[in-house]
């Protein structure tokens, strides 16, 4: 049995805690490994992670590398348990600036799989020009090196023997999905990653970098059934306020606002939060 860790700064702390508690229910060990003085999300934290990483493969034999957000909906299958490496591969493929196999978010590694977090953190290192600028070109998201980008060069030098698995990042074709790129489970689904945490930086907030959330990623974090959150998209994206028919899907609200499964919506200005964001994003529309 792997056991799990997690990075986390004191932003991260509350959701690294849950997780604690959470993966100990299912029977898997929990370590928080505390950052500090952590100025960005850049290049010099994910390299810090892959040192971090390593130390923890040695400390403990076999872990699983998860962020602070992931959580289990069931235990581990056996399949994870007796494979020494489990990666989990973006479906749909992610080939935007270029091939990117991998999320780290979530990685089971055993000591065989050190040379694979090595030659990881060697490429990224080639990465960075004289310069030292770590942006990455062509990303138009304003992200930086981190250890996704050249992980498909890693896994061919490392020649590291892996599971592999899928984290579907569409609930729409999400058949069978043992781990999801958001927070609906099915009956399948083993892990959750969502990414309501990054709302600020995602959904339209102050320091957003688009200008509008995708119905992707509505659907992918709406907790209600999928036919529900499809139809809810069909009148966000047609900006149709029609009450009599909101108000047979949601909790009509004042001022023209529904709510309906932890979500508030605008369809007037097809504006659109998880409600603990509505007060400060209001620039997340369809």
């Amino acid at each position: 049995m792997p056991t799990a860790i997690t990075f986390a700064d004191d932003k991260m702390q509350h959701l690294a805690k849950d997780q604690a508690e959470n993966f100990q229910s299912f029977g898997v060990q929990h370590e928080i490994i505390r950052l500090s003085n952590v100025e960005n999300y850049g290049t010099s934290l994910w390299l810090q992670f892959l040192d971090l990483t390593a130390a923890g493969i040695r400390k403990h034999g076999k872990i699983f590398r998860v962020d602070s957000e992931v959580r289990l909906h069931q235990s581990l299958p056996s399949s994870w348990i007796e494979h020494e490496n489990v990666l989990f591969e973006h479906w749909p493929l992610i080939k935007d600036p270029w091939y990117c196999p991998i999320n780290t978010g979530h990685m089971i590694l055993s000591t065989s799989g050190l040379g694979f977090v090595e030659t990881l953190k060697e490429c990224m290192l080639a990465m960075i020009p004289p310069d030292g600028d770590t942006l990455m070109p062509g990303s138009g998201e304003g992200h930086y090196i981190d250890d996704e980008w050249p992980s498909a060069i890693a896994i061919r030098l490392s020649k590291i023997q892996y599971l592999r698995e899928q984290l579907k990042q569409d609930r729409r074709d999400a058949q069978q999905c043992a781990a999801s790129r958001g927070t609906w489970v099915e009956s399948s689904t083993i892990l959750t990653h969502p990414a309501i945490h990054n709302w600020d930086w995602i959904g339209g907030g102050p320091n957003s970098k688009f200008s509008e959330i995708s119905s992707t990623f509505f659907i992918n974090h709406f907790d209600g059934d999928l036919r529900l959150a499809m139809f809810i998209e069909k009148l966000m994206l047609a900006k149709n306020d029609a009450h009599a028919i909101w108000k047979k899907i949601s909790d009509p609200l004042e001022d023209g606002l529904f709510s309906s499964n932890g979500w508030i919506f605008d369809p007037r200005r097809g504006l659109c939060a998880p409600i603990e964001h509505w007060n400060n994003c209001k620039k997340s529309m369809f």
